[in-house]
């Protein structure tokens, strides 16, 4: 369903955000950015992986929604449709998403997409290099890197650094193109890196048709008001926020979702 440009409808009638449409734009992001290695394109995965393809998950992670409107409520159906293979098989893709290899004149690089507890294997300056990520995404905004490998191996290291995160710290990086670089060195097995990146809320003011509304945001993640968990609000009422504090009033704001 295409609308007019500029147009946000948010309402279930408008049938917005068909989740095979999201699934097509995360292969499509996906192969760009395994082409290319911009962050511009890891930033748009992270988007839509931690958003919209998530959240047209049945929270039994059984079923899958046919289109997501974000001011409404869910309709999840048993049918088979393209939307409930398209979910999985996208979801599917995220952990191609959060670890690369890229390799530029016979020198390789590590890039780090993700913040999530993880960990990964590549073949990086001729021997197997696994990276374990201990982090405490999303509640706090440190993470740890560390490095296991059976004999040292040179390599460059690359962090991303979403808007949403600055700043990043990692000792002796530089950022450069949306990537918090370490160059070439020799590691050894038990090296570590720490991260820090801010984690906090966000407020994003709607334009033009969703004007004089606002979403909240925690890190990544756009927040959802559950009328099931916020029994005192009735259908249809409007939420109170406060700018200075980014609070609600009337609801029960929890975070990270």
């Amino acid at each position: 369903h295409f609308q007019p440009d500029g147009d946000q409808r948010g309402d279930v009638r408008a049938h917005v955000g068909e989740t095979c449409v999201t699934t097509t734009w995360i292969q499509f992001n996906l192969g760009l950015l395994q082409l290319t290695g911009e962050a511009r394109f890891a930033n748009e995965l992270e988007r839509s992986f931690y958003n919209h393809l998530t959240a047209a998950q049945h929270p039994a992670g059984e079923d899958w929604c046919y289109f997501t409107a974000t001011d409404g409520r869910k309709r999840y159906d048993k049918g088979i449709t393209c939307c409930h293979s398209s979910g999985p098989r996208g979801l599917a893709l995220a952990p191609q998403a959060a670890y690369l290899r890229r390799s530029e004149r016979g020198r390789d690089t590590l890039l780090v997409s993700t913040f999530e507890p993880s960990s990964a294997s590549f073949m990086l300056g001729g021997e197997v290099v696994t990276v374990e990520q201990r982090s405490e995404f999303p509640y706090r905004g440190v993470s740890r890197l560390v490095l296991r490998m059976a004999r040292p191996a040179r390599f460059a290291i690359r962090v991303r650094v979403p808007d949403w995160a600055r700043p990043v710290v990692l000792d002796g990086s530089t950022e450069h193109e949306g990537w918090a670089e370490l160059p070439r060195r020799r590691w050894r097995d038990g090296d570590s890196l720490t991260l820090r990146f801010n984690l906090a809320s966000r407020v994003h003011s709607g334009e033009r048709a969703q004007a004089g509304r606002a979403a909240l945001a925690w890190g990544p993640f756009v927040l959802a008001c559950e009328q099931a968990d916020n029994p005192q609000l009735t259908a249809g009422q409007r939420l109170t926020l406060t700018p200075a504090a980014a609070t609600l009033t009337g609801a029960v704001a929890t975070a990270p979702p």
